[in-house]
């Protein structure tokens, strides 16, 4: 049998049709609405759905599987349920919830699912990273001991926070909780400006749950002046939000935060605060119909806040040497810390920063109970300086309050415990500051160092600790090159000790009147025991200028010791004041290598063509010093290196700097050569371009003592 043409042509067409038929299709698997209600949806169908995966309403909103039950799945609705309906398509989508990150990120406010809600536009350029992952295991981490600054006089000399630490801030509502967190961001900004690489730069998330939308506009508001938007994510669950949301906050800016920190860079995340968080997730866990416990809070509570804080970590150089530090908040009711979040959370962390509402009302600000806070990574990851200068000073003021506590019982009190009670109501001035005002670390020490020798030497602030800040600053003499002296080493020697008392004598002379002042408000009974701080300083510099490098006595300057009780008439004017050509920490006519502490001085000042003035006099004297000991650190580097190099003669005259560098130049870069020999030995440039200029030199020599 032939077939026609036509037949041919539909049989011709029909194996085209088949040829090209697409078998490739996709499957949704879908569920129906049985319940829904209070943000909390019953799905009947999804029966190969993961726990924490997202699903897709008709309507569009989304939400997260969070009861995996045999008749029908409860999922939490991240938005407003009003639009589902009884019946209405559920989709699964596959995934886990996930959010954006990356440097995309700083600057912008989002919401906890990572959505843009600061009206600037959309996300560019970004990777999207898991909310809840795995926190790096014991193998991965390395022990914190990089310090995290705050700016707080109060914290980073009493209660220091490392890179890496979990420190808890803790406290009733209205004390500075919140306060304490938005200074360590502000403070960033200054550390950040002096940061030379990427591994010295700190970003910030700052995560808000459950407050009031003008609160975060006034922080925006705040962070945005102050030019710390461009280094901070803000994520934002707001008390307006569904509980849902306030839940997935911190997990959501944990993985934003978690991205710098696996990428070899260090972030500080701020959880304000864990206990909305907690509350959320117990409405969450009641409307699942899950069983209550203690205080009607589920049972895993703990876990909620354990495997978020454990996320928080500093890692090890082979995995790159980052770190996530966490600050979470925690409100208290009545000063109550034995409640159960906060039972929960105190173990978890690495310490607590308790604030109390009677310091606050009495104008101790930032309230910071010393007794009961404490970081349990302590000295580990503070600096040297601030840990010399603040010594025993943490128990002096636990004990004050103390003793003053039972002092308001009995007026009798024996001669011990008055001085106590009159010494710590002097310290207790030293670590007020104000608001959105953090200090330089520099600073800190300087302040903090000459606010407690005032202290001791029974002086009380003639005004307050904060206007005494300002004014010292304004007047200290040297304070440039002391500063310099801090950030370059970390540490404090006998002779910065003995140029800040130089300092606190010359601002006192220099304000008209400030001593009297301050005598005439000493506290009755001081000066029984007590002298002025004319003869207080003065026996203290003869005791570090005697000293040397042993400096025993003022780096714990609250161990015991007792002003002399000989008065001086502080008008009279400094009838000793300090010399500054005093042997420290080498004797000033020492030559190493054709170079003494004096000859060097008279380098550095041949630079001006002018007199130079007594402030760079005393400010070169200092860098000569420097330069010198700094020389001497590099030369027996070298002879132990190449024990037969000429490194006293010939090897210290190739340190020798240019003559146009100043004082501050040439201390940058012997730092940098002692520095770098220090780590890489003989294989270090360094070693090797001192070996070829000590080469060079002996062959000119050689040369011209043959001619």
């Amino acid at each position: 049998m032939e077939f026609s043409v036509r037949a041919a042509e539909l049989t011709s067409l029909l194996e085209n049709q088949i040829s090209n038929f697409v078998t490739s299709f996709q499957l949704d698997e879908i569920g129906r609405v049985v319940s829904v209600g209070d943000g909390i949806a019953r799905v009947y169908g999804l029966n190969e759905i993961q726990a924490g995966e997202m699903v897709e309403f008709a309507s569009g909103v989304k939400g997260i599987a969070f009861n995996l039950e045999n008749e029908n799945v409860g999922i939490v609705v991240f938005g407003s349920d009003t639009a589902i309906k009884e019946g209405d398509l559920v989709k699964r989508t596959g995934s886990i919830v996930d959010v954006p990150a990356g440097k995309a990120m700083l600057g912008r406010v989002v919401d906890a699912l990572g959505v843009p809600i600061d009206g600037i536009g959309a996300l560019s350029d970004h990777e999207r990273r898991r909310v809840e992952v795995k926190a790096p295991g014991i193998i991965e981490r390395k022990s914190v001991h990089e310090p995290m600054q705050t700016g707080l006089k109060a914290v980073d000399s009493l209660v220091p926070i490392g890179r890496g630490q979990r420190e808890l801030i803790i406290g009733d509502r209205q004390t500075g909780k919140t306060a304490i967190a938005i200074d360590t961001i502000l403070n960033q900004k200054q550390m950040n400006s002096r940061a030379t690489s990427e591994s010295e730069t700190l970003y910030c998330v700052y995560v808000a749950i459950g407050q009031k939308r003008s609160t975060v506009a006034q922080l925006v508001q705040i962070l945005s002046e102050a030019n710390a938007l461009e280094y901070s994510i803000l994520v934002a669950a707001t008390a307006s939000d569904p509980a849902p949301l306030q839940f997935l906050a911190p997990y959501s800016g944990c993985a934003m935060g978690e991205y710098f920190r696996d990428n070899g860079m260090h972030a500080l995340i701020i959880y304000d605060d864990l206990s909305k968080q907690a509350v959320a997730y117990r409405q969450m866990s009641l409307l699942l119909r899950r069983p209550p416990g203690r205080e009607a809070f589920p049972g895993d509570v703990f876990y909620l806040h354990s495997r978020l804080l454990e996320r928080a970590a500093k890692r090890s150089d082979q995995t790159g040497a980052g770190s996530l530090t966490a600050l979470p908040v925690i409100e208290t009711q009545a000063g109550d810390v034995s409640a159960y979040i906060p039972t929960n959370v105190i173990p978890i962390t690495d310490g607590q920063i308790c604030s109390e509402t009677e310091l606050f009302y009495r104008g101790i600000r930032p309230a910071i109970n010393v007794g009961l806070s404490v970081s349990r990574v302590g000295s580990a990851a503070q600096l040297k300086a601030m840990k010399q200068v603040c010594g025993s000073s943490k128990l002096e003021l636990a004990q004050y309050r103390e003793v003053a506590a039972f002092a308001q019982f009995g007026s009798d009190l024996d001669a011990a415990t008055q001085a106590l009670l009159n010494r710590g109501a002097r310290l207790t001035e030293v670590p007020k500051q104000p608001q959105y005002a953090p200090l330089p670390i520099e600073k800190q020490i300087l302040v903090i160092y000459a606010a407690l020798a005032l202290a001791l030497a029974g002086v009380l602030f003639y005004f307050s600790c904060i206007d005494w800040n300002i004014f010292f600053f304004k007047y200290m003499l040297l304070g440039r090159s002391l500063s310099f002296l801090l950030n370059r080493r970390g540490w404090a020697g006998g002779f910065f000790f003995y140029m800040v008392l130089a300092a606190i004598r010359a601002f006192f002379f220099a304000t008209e009147g400030a001593l009297d002042m301050a005598n005439a408000m000493m506290p009755r009974g001081a000066a029984d025991s007590s002298s002025d701080l004319f003869t207080y300083t003065s026996d203290m510099m003869e005791d570090v200028s005697s000293s040397g490098r042993s400096t025993s006595s003022v780096n714990q300057p609250l161990a015991g010791r007792e002003p002399p009780a000989t008065q001086v008439d502080p008008r009279a004017g400094p009838s000793n004041p300090p010399r500054l050509g005093e042997p420290y920490p080498y004797q000033l006519d020492e030559v190493i290598g054709g170079d003494s502490v004096e000859s060097i001085h008279r380098r550095l000042l041949a630079q001006y063509s002018s007199t130079p003035s007594i402030e760079v006099i005393n400010l070169t004297q200092i860098e000569a010093k420097d330069l010198f000991e700094v020389k001497v650190d590099i030369v027996r580097q070298m002879a132990v290196l190449d024990p037969e190099g000429d490194w006293m003669g010939r090897g210290a005259r190739a340190l020798d700097n240019p003559r146009t560098s100043t004082g501050e130049e040439s201390l940058e870069r012997l730092y940098r050569v002692r520095d770098d020999i220090g780590q890489g030995g003989i294989r270090s440039q360094s070693f090797l371009d001192l070996k070829g200029r000590v080469f060079l030199r002996r062959q000119n020599w050689d040369a011209e003592s043959q001619a």
